[in-house]
This record gives structure tokens, sequence and C-alpha cells, in this order.
């Protein structure tokens, strides 16, 4: 694009210089063109020359030629100040405007802001058989409007005719050279789009290999880390069988002290049992002792006294009942007011009257039922 922008700047500039010596043929109508220009332009205007085109909006040869020895003429001097049209984007744009054949407010305002101009002159070319017709517009860009213009002629003579020729055949060349130019320029756009695909390729074939190895590792990592998460798992439910274990043995042990308080416990009173029994043991080796003294010392009808003065009175316990009955050992000893009447053994068979297998267990039973045990 820049390289193109150089060429359409050198275009005017190689048309001045290719015509500069028949400047003379279009000195009076320069002169005419200019004073519709001049008689139609607000004084301190910044005025853009338009390159003139033909009537279908097409910017020709002449039409360029004419347009860029107009500005010069304008630039010489006057009541208002003509833009510099020698700027590569300012051509550019005005192309765009021009080839449109549409010149709206949007447009013409945009044009004029990148120049600084609030004036454009517009030309359009109507040529004939003896002459050529150049219609003038003086557009006004803030309101989008034509403010002014006029018709000038052209009359074709033979030198005029020539010169027409002359800049058309010089276009021409100019034409030829640019598409010979721009033709270079697309085969080395397209050497560089080639070279650049070529490198684009490889550059995904490059990236493809990547990708084959990289999803290659990804497999040969997704196997390690489902082999890693069944071990974990195992191992999870190893920890969690451990756990459970655990558990049944704390269970254990908590059972097994609860069992050995019990234990202790027990033993403790299996001890006190033994002891228990060695005191009664005892306890029966005073009792039989004693029992042996009553059989052998106590007489039915002694008094209570002499029965104390015999087996001790704190051995005697009497019991509560509406008679005197007392007990001493595992005897039951039944008084009739202070005389002994009978001495029964507790554990005794009862007497005959009563039920076989009946025996005495308490002092009750040895009043009614006991059998009398100690000799008169």
């Amino acid at each position: 694009m820049k390289k193109i922008a150089i060429l359409l700047l050198l275009i005017p500039l190689f048309s001045c210089v290719t015509t500069k010596s028949n400047t003379d043929y279009f000195a009076e109508d320069l002169n005419g063109i200019a004073e519709i220009i001049y008689r139609n332009t607000p004084i301190d205007s910044n005025v853009l020359i338009l390159d003139f085109t033909d009537l279908n909006g097409i910017i020709t040869h002449f039409g360029r030629y004419l347009s860029e020895r107009t500005y010069v003429k304008l630039s010489q001097g006057g009541s208002f100040n003509v833009v510099d049209r020698n700027n590569v984007e300012l051509i550019l744009k005005e192309q765009t405007l021009q080839q449109s054949g549409v010149i709206d407010e949007a447009t013409i305002a945009e044009l004029g802001n990148l120049v600084g101009a609030n004036i454009f002159i517009k030309g359009v070319l109507t040529e004939f058989k003896d002459s050529v017709d150049v219609e003038i517009s003086i557009i006004d860009i803030s309101k989008g409007t034509i403010i002014g213009g006029d018709n000038y002629q052209i009359n074709k003579t033979q030198e005029v005719s020539e010169l027409i020729g002359t800049i058309v055949k010089s276009e021409e060349e100019i034409q030829k050279e640019l598409e010979i130019y721009k033709q270079n320029i697309l085969e080395d756009i397209e050497g560089e789009r080639t070279r650049r695909l070529a490198a684009l390729k490889d550059e995904e074939n490059r990236l493809k290999t990547e990708i084959d190895t990289l999803e290659a590792d990804m497999r040969n990592k997704s196997i390690i880390i489902s082999e890693y998460e069944e071990k974990k798992k195992a191992v999870q439910e190893k920890d969690t069988y451990i756990q459970e274990l655990q558990q049944e043995i704390n269970r254990l042990e908590t059972y097994m002290k609860d069992k050995a308080a019990i234990i202790a416990e027990y033993e403790e009173k299996k001890q006190a049992a033994e002891d228990m029994d060695v005191y009664i043991l005892q306890l029966h080796k005073e009792i039989n002792l004693l029992n042996a003294d009553i059989q052998k010392d106590l007489k039915i009808g002694m008094t209570l006294a002499q029965v104390k003065e015999i087996i001790g009175g704190d051995n005697l316990k009497k019991e509560n009942s509406y008679r005197d009955r007392y007990i001493t050992g595992r005897y039951v000893l039944l008084f009739e007011g202070d005389i002994l009447i009978k001495g029964v053994l507790l554990g005794s068979k009862a007497s005959k009257i009563y039920k076989d297998g009946v025996f005495i267990n308490s002092a009750s039973d040895a009043d009614l039922m006991g059998i009398n045990s100690i000799s008169y």
C-alpha cells in the first residue's frame, strides 16, 4: 500500500513535468476556470480541489491533469487558502470518495476534517468533438451543499487535442508501469504467502507431533494415575479394616478391663467368702462345743438362771414371742415361766405326728413340732 501510494503521488508531478512546455495552450482556459472559482468561493476559505471526473464520476487522465493545473494556478495567490494535494492519504481518500459516485454529508465531513478544508472544488468533464465542457461546483463541507459554480468550455484546437492525447498516452504508460509494478508486488506477496503457508504447515506438523506426544504421555499418566487410585483405594480399605480392628481391640480391652474388675471383685468376694467360711467353721466349732455343753450340762427342769450360768448369758438370745423361747447355738430352749421344759435342735426332724420330711427351721417350729434333745 505504501509503494502504491508513492506512485499515486508521482502521477500529478509527472503530468506537470511532461507538459510544462505546453502550459500556454491552457493559460486562457485556466484563467477562466480560476475566475469561476474565485467568484463563487467565500474569502479566507480552506479549499480542496478534487480530481476532475467524467459524468460517471470516474477520474479521467485529462481530468486529473486539469485539476492539478488548476491547483497550481490557485496556489499562486488569491482570497482563500488552497489545501496541499500532495498528501498520499488525501489522494487515496479522495479517489475513494469520487469513485463511489456519492458525496454525502458524512463523507464530505470526514475528508474535510482529514485535510482541514471547508470548501471542495469539484469538476466534471464532458468531451465533445470540438470542445471539452468543464462544470465547476463549489461545495460547502459543513452543509454538504453546492454554494456556487459555473460551466467553462475548452475549445479542442489541434494543439489541445494533441496535448490531451499526450496526457492520455503518458497516463497509459504510467498505468502500464504501475500494472507491472503491481504484478511484481503481487508476485512478491504470493511468494511471501507461500513461504508463510509452508512455515505455518511446518509449525502445524510440529504442533501435531507435540500434541500426539502429549496425548501419549497423558494416556500413560492416566494409566499410572488409575493404578495409583486403585492402590490408594486398597490402602484406604486396609486402613479402614485396621481402624475397625483397632476399635474391636479397644472394645475387647474395655471388655477385659470390665471382666478383670469383675474378676477382681469376684476374687475379693471369694476371699471374703473363704474368710467367712473360716469364720463360720470357727463359729460351728464353737457352736458344736456349745451344743456339746448343752447336751452334757443342761437338764430339763433347770431354771433360767442356772442355764445362763452354764452357757453364759451372752450366748443366750431371747426371741420375741408370747412364750419364753431362747436360741443358743443350734438349740432352741423353751421355758415355762422360769423353768426349762424343752430343748430342740435346729435342723432336726419334726415330731412323727407331722408329715415326714419336715424339719425344724425356727423357734416357732421347735415350739410346735420339735422333739426334745436334752436329758432330764
